[in-house]
């Protein structure tokens, strides 16, 4: 592999990929390549899932696997029926491609720590399917809560999908050669308010879940939204001072951390639009009407900001060391 000099201004903000030429590089780009797939239909599930609690947080088809005791119902599916077997059929989905990423990485990773965050995947995959059962075993405000539960963990989920993808991309190798840079003295406060980012906004997405079905209030919520805002903004400033503190560009730090911003823009403005809309628990409704596109675009953002934020997370720690010497 061709290593970039970090000291060479003509290669500031280069783009140094090269195509993996071992066997071990070409393995690890594959399992990137599906755990970024895995990422996406992940992605996708969490947006059906938002379509779906909109509408009603009861099943309106109670067996599973089957739906109206088929596997394919085909064109006897409409309105909320058909969100909720697309919810299923999904999730199906995505539980085997988590299976098939952790016996690849299994097999194929040689770092035991990712093989444990494999493992974790495969784990909280394994719990929201016994979620999404209890969900339709469940009624009244007892399923209020599995729902919250279950939208929470999908978030979780998400993260930890992500975080495969990071672990596993080319450019977590080169990170770790631009290390010696950084100095620990200007880690801390870094650290400390780009943790507190991620953790805030997962904090808001409960608390967005619980607003959307009436179980809060908006005070809460758009108390967690403004302090949430104010961590990922403060966050992008610290690391962006990183990159014009050395005079050189840093784009795998600041690429995740500027399109943050952007994501967290659009997410403030579909949140404004969905409360003046009324977003919250529709409950059943045949076709999706503006208050119920409005929440789940809400979520889609949601989930976008957090793929953001941990990609952020973990590249600053793979690329500014905590301790001086650290490697």
């Amino acid at each position: 592999m061709i290593k970039s000099n970090p000291n060479n201004p003509s290669e500031r903000g280069k783009n140094t990929q090269q195509p993996p030429n071992t066997g071990k590089e070409k393995r690890t780009w594959a399992i990137n390549r599906f755990s970024l797939i895995t990422a996406a239909v992940t992605f996708v599930l969490i947006i059906i899932g938002a379509l779906v609690s909109s509408n009603g947080a009861g099943s309106p088809l109670p067996e599973w696997p089957l739906s109206l005791r088929q596997l394919l119902p085909g064109g006897h599916l409409f309105g909320v029926s058909l969100y909720e077997y697309l919810h299923k059929l999904v999730a199906g989905i995505t539980a085997l491609l988590v299976l098939a990423l952790f016996l690849w990485i299994l097999v194929g990773e040689r770092r035991a720590w990712v093989k444990w965050v494999g493992a974790l995947a495969l784990v909280l995959v394994i719990v929201q399917a016994g979620l999404g059962l209890l969900q339709l075993r469940m009624h009244g405000r007892d399923v209020m809560a599995i729902t919250l539960i279950h939208a929470f963990v999908a978030q979780v989920f998400l993260g930890v999908v992500v975080s495969l993808t990071v672990f596993t991309s080319p450019g977590w190798v080169r990170a770790g050669e631009l290390r010696a840079g950084f100095q620990k003295a200007q880690t801390p406060i870094v650290y400390f308010i780009t943790t507190a980012a991620t953790a805030a906004l997962l904090i808001q997405v409960l608390l967005g879940a619980a607003y959307s079905r009436n179980l809060v209030g908006v005070v809460p919520h758009l108390a967690g939204a403004i302090v949430t805002a104010t961590l990922i903004v403060w966050g992008t400033i610290l690391v962006v001072h990183l990159e014009h503190e050395r005079d050189r560009a840093f784009p795998y730090l600041t690429v995740p951390a500027r399109i943050g911003i952007w994501v967290l823009m659009f997410e403030l403005a579909v949140g404004l639009l969905s409360y003046f809309f009324g977003a919250g628990y529709v409950g059943d409704s045949s076709e999706p009407n503006r208050e119920i596109i409005a929440s789940v675009i809400h979520t889609a953002f949601a989930s976008a900001l957090l793929v953001t934020e941990v990609t952020l997370q973990i590249r600053l720690y793979r690329m500014v060391p905590i301790t001086e010497g650290r490697t």
